[in-house]
């Protein structure tokens, strides 16, 4: 039932692929295509295999001390380790693409992961709990004139606070900063 399930899953993504009008959405299955086969094709050598143990082969013809184990054939290990592949690259090709452009704005996940990582990185560059304050809301792209107006400080004094920062940190700019922050 399982691989009758897996059967059914795969021709549902191939029909969606078929009538999907979005060319974006049909770039990113078509992406995907050789993982696709890989499960299609793993998954047929799961039901040959199954008929083969189930229906043809004796095990009574098997030499004494040796024994199969059912739960899960070579086929089912490999399809796994296939869709892992699969997971790890796309975790890989995300992570590259973050590497590339810095995450920016004022997205939940954003501010979550700031705030869970700012504390150990001001704590190892020596930074106040100002230049803290500063140096989180330059992470999500804000300028000095906007973060001067959430914290209720002058540009000038924003312009200070930054430059402590990047002299504390050993950055040029900005944009050195933010990598050095998002690679650790």
């Amino acid at each position: 039932m399982r691989t009758a399930l897996q059967l059914f899953c795969y021709g549902v993504l191939a029909l969606w692929y078929w009538r999907s009008s979005d060319p974006q959405r049909r770039s990113i299955m078509k992406a995907h295509r050789v993982a696709f086969f890989w499960a299609i094709g793993l998954t047929c050598g799961i039901i040959i295999e199954n008929i083969y143990f189930q229906l043809i082969y004796d095990p009574s013809n098997l030499p004494h001390g040796m024994w199969i184990m059912a739960e899960r054939n070579p086929f089912e290990n490999a399809l796994f380790i296939c869709f892992g592949l699969a997971v790890l690259r796309g975790a890989a090709v995300s992570l590259r693409l973050r590497a590339n452009s810095l995450p920016e704005g004022e997205d939940p996940l954003l501010v979550e992961s700031i705030d869970r990582l700012l504390p150990l990185y001001s704590l190892g560059h020596d930074l106040s709990k100002r230049e803290e304050e500063v140096l989180r809301l330059a992470l999500m792209g804000k300028d000095n004139q906007n973060i001067a107006s959430a914290l209720s400080l002058t540009a000038g004094t924003v312009k200070v606070h930054v430059h402590n920062i990047l002299k504390k940190t050993g950055h040029a700019n900005r944009s050195e900063l933010a990598a050095d922050f998002w690679e650790r």
